[in-house]
C-alpha cells in the first residue's frame, strides 16, 4: 500500500516590533523539523490591516502563523486558511 506523502508544513514566523527575522535564529532548528519556514518582516503598513494586506501576497496559500508581539497582532487579523499560533 502506497501512501500519498502529505505536502511539507508551512510554518510562517512573523517578529515583533523593531525586530526582524534574527529574532527566531535560536529556534530555526527545531522549528525546522517541522516543516518549511517563512520569514516575512514587517517593513511596509502603517496599520495591522495593512501589514496583514501586505504579507498576505508574500505567504504561502495554508500555513500556520506564529507571531511575537506586533506580529501575533498581524496574525490576528490573517485569513482563515492559517491556523494561528500568537504570542506575546
Amino acid at each position: 500500500m502506497n501512501a500519498t506523502p502529505s505536502p511539507p508544513r508551512e510554518i510562517v514566523l512573523i517578529p515583533g516590533f523593531m525586530c526582524d527575522a534574527s529574532l527566531w535564529q535560536a529556534i530555526l532548528p527545531t522549528l525546522e523539523i517541522h516543516g518549511k519556514l517563512h520569514l516575512p518582516d514587517l517593513n511596509q503598513g502603517s496599520s495591522i490591516e495593512a501589514m496583514a494586506e501586505y504579507l498576505l501576497p508574500k505567504l504561502p496559500v495554508r500555513g500556520t502563523l506564529i507571531g511575537f508581539s506586533l506580529g501575533a497582532y498581524v496574525t490576528s487579523v490573517s485569513p482563515a486558511c492559517y491556523r494561528s499560533a500568537s504570542t506575546s
